[in-house]
């Protein structure tokens, strides 16, 4: 396999990292500084060409369909862009968000969101911009700090090359509820955690996952409410205090949350 690796200015982009993805023996190299690569004694077969290199300041990750025949030299080139602009807004409908950070995730040849290449921004006045990035499909999540509680958001978006915009929603949405005891007393600091199902197409790093989840504690007369959830299917956890399974994580069966919808009284009941 040979190629050369560009940027979208038809420069060269040198010392970037080219490998047969999937392939074991893997098989990997770097450009010159012409921006050429070579990988010899590649096996027949359709594999992935993964590029990773650097354009600017953005690390850049490329990836497409090679076939390979035997005692055949293919040709596979790579233009690394960093041709599209993110500006967008988080709205929030109980007042401006008190601090925000966004990051975008672009995905990789097995669909799953990239972990260690992102690009990320901070909120001013509600709105973000994420300048000079590749196009392509991307994972957006937010956090930060709402009116009053913290929030967290995802969703995925697609960016085409030159200006995008997008508006990110803070949901007013809630779930909340009571921690109770065997015989229905009230039961304070009990751990909480909110973790979203995602659908089977959204493919995340176990550490991106892990983000999303929601955390809280029960106050003095058992309740807990997450703030600014938004719609999806959901499962509550807690740790139970008590009992043959203290200490242990539970889980209450799964739930949906529809658009607008809030859930108030998703009690607990914690067994001995």
């Amino acid at each position: 396999l040979k190629g050369t690796v560009v940027d979208h200015m038809g420069s060269p982009v040198p010392y970037a990292l080219v490998t047969v993805s999937s392939l074991l023996p893997q098989k990997r190299t770097y450009t010159d500084v012409g921006g050429n690569f070579l990988l010899q004694g590649v096996r027949p077969g359709t594999w992935p060409l993964v590029a990773q290199g650097t354009v600017g300041s953005r690390r850049v990750y490329a990836f497409q369909s090679v076939s390979v025949q035997a005692d055949e030299t293919e040709t596979a080139d790579f233009v690394l862009e960093t041709t599209a602009d993110l500006d967008g807004v988080l709205a929030s409908v109980d007042g401006a968000v008190r601090t925000g950070t966004v990051r975008i995730h672009p995905y990789d040849e097995t669909a799953t969101a990239l972990e260690d290449i992102h690009y990320d921004t901070t909120v001013s006045s509600q709105n973000f911009s994420i300048p000079s990035v590749p196009p392509g499909q991307y994972f957006l999540w937010a956090t930060g700090m709402g009116a009053n509680t913290p929030y967290t958001v995802w969703q995925s978006l697609f960016l085409q090359r030159g200006p995008n915009s997008r508006t990110v929603a803070i949901p007013a949405a809630f779930v909340g509820g009571r921690v109770l005891g065997p015989v229905g007393q009230a039961l304070a600091s009990v751990s909480l955690q909110l973790l979203p199902r995602l659908d089977e197409h959204v493919k995340l790093p176990q550490s991106l996952y892990n983000s999303l989840m929601r955390a809280a504690f029960s106050g003095a007369n058992g309740v807990f409410q997450f703030n600014y959830v938004q719609p999806g299917n959901y499962q509550l956890l807690y740790l139970s205090p008590t009992g043959a399974f203290a200490g242990q994580w539970m889980a209450m069966p799964p739930f949906s949350l529809g658009s607008g919808q809030s859930i108030p009284n998703m009690d607990i009941p914690v067994s001995e």
